[in-house]
């Protein structure tokens, strides 16, 4: 934003935004003294032809709908305008309606910036589109882009592994148009973070559904024939089962009754000490579990669920953050994830989050951890793992080791800026 009103050559920033926190863009500018900016958002407003100047944010699922689409590319074509593209991992996939829309934005646009809060990737075309919405790469085609950076295996040589081909190159292009802040070297005040596992003993009833699955999963895994479609679904039921639940189709149930879920009475004791605690989750139904105990707790829960209105994010936010009465925040992971700041007031800090469970995505990981680790934070922040059985256990390692891979580009990208500093 601090870019935006300095530039002579703009007078509009379209952003696009994941729909969680669309309406954060709009509050922003009177949170960060730019109240005089006129903001807007899509649908509540109508696209802004005739603003002087201002700051208009459209969520991402609009953006790939053509008819909208065409909508806020006339405004770039009349306008004077920047683009701003937040968490734009989301341009992951070249082939989505969603990748070729922005690139189509983008080329109508006096200025284009990106923020993506984790820059891992699965594979070096989730570059593509970021590169491309930056003007780079020439106009390079998605089969050109893997061709030259990427490199094929798994079934029958066709899928594109994390692997990357000619890395230095393409850290030299990353390098010319792409910077990445740490915190470490940016916020060198915010209190240390730490990391703790809670182990836990699942009771009787969970132990014998735990043990009937895995004797299916022995005979799963000796068939010739696996397939990791028929692995991934024997690991989320072993999850579910780790945390009392099972889905099955549109029904879903508890294996306990949740007061005698050893992962609800974990959450309960920590929600119940001292500080706020973010409790995050993976499955609809253990949020709605967890909810339910801590009302019955009187921690006066607040929550972030996948399907809210942005408004409705808002407000729990807020109740969060400054009402002393409400101890805790269950959040769904994927909608919890990206954007929020919930640290509490001064005196009664959010300095806890504990993973319920965990997904195997470490880019939803690495956000949550920070969603208390940021802002005017002044406690140290611990994160806490609730390991209940072996799967669980799997999960936090395999986020683990992924963690360290992440690591491989910004070594490339550091020796490249080392080579040029001696030239």
């Amino acid at each position: 934003m601090n870019e935006f009103i300095s530039a002579e050559n703009v007078d509009l920033n379209i952003v696009v935004a994941p729909q969680s926190f669309k309406l954060d863009w709009v509050l922003a500018p009177q949170e960060w003294g730019l109240g005089f900016l006129r903001t807007g958002m899509w649908p509540n407003d109508p696209p802004p032809f005739d603003w002087d100047c201002g700051q208009y944010a459209i969520n991402y699922e609009a953006v790939s709908r053509s008819s909208i689409a065409s909508q806020i590319l006339k405004v770039l074509e009349k306008r004077r305008c920047m683009l701003t593209i937040d968490e734009s991992k989301a341009l992951g996939n070249p082939n989505s309606g969603f990748c070729k829309s922005v690139i189509e934005l983008s080329k109508r646009a006096k200025m284009v910036r990106e923020l993506n809060g984790t820059p891992l990737t699965q594979s070096p075309m989730d570059y593509y589109g970021q590169l491309r919405a930056l003007g780079q790469l020439q106009g390079m085609l998605p089969t050109a882009f893997r061709n030259r950076y990427a490199v094929l295996g798994g079934f029958m040589g066709r899928q594109v592994t994390q692997e990357i081909k000619n890395g230095e190159e393409l850290a030299r292009i990353l390098d010319g148009c792409t910077f990445r802040a740490l915190k470490s070297d940016w916020r060198k005040d915010l209190p240390p973070k730490n990391y703790t596992s809670i182990h836990l003993e699942m009771t009787v009833e969970q132990r014998k559904h735990y043990q009937t699955m895995m004797e299916e999963f022995y005979v799963l895994v000796d068939d010739a024939d696996v397939t990791a479609e028929m692995v991934v679904t024997q690991l989320m039921k072993l999850r579910q089962i780790s945390s009392g639940v099972l889905l099955d189709g549109d029904r879903e149930y508890t294996i306990e009754q949740p007061d005698k879920m050893p992962k609800v009475k974990a959450a309960l004791e920590l929600a119940g000490g001292q500080g706020k605690t973010i409790v995050s989750h993976y499955f609809k139904i253990s949020g709605r579990v967890l909810i339910d105990a801590f009302k019955k707790a009187k921690l006066n829960p607040a929550y972030i669920q996948g399907g809210m209105k942005p408004a409705e994010v808002v407000e729990q936010k807020d109740k969060f953050n400054t009402d002393s009465t409400c101890r805790v925040l269950v959040g769904q992971e994927r909608a919890t994830a990206l954007g929020h700041t919930l640290i509490g007031q001064p005196g009664d800090r959010c300095n806890k989050i504990a993973f319920y469970e965990n997904s195997y995505s470490l880019y939803h990981r690495s956000q949550l951890e920070d969603r208390n680790h940021r802002g005017d934070q002044d406690e140290m922040c611990t994160c806490y793992d609730f390991i209940a059985s072996p799967i669980d256990q799997v999960a936090v390692d395999a986020l683990v080791r992924k963690k360290n891979m992440a690591d491989e580009m910004d070594a490339i990208i550091k020796s490249v800026k080392a080579e040029r500093k001696t030239k």
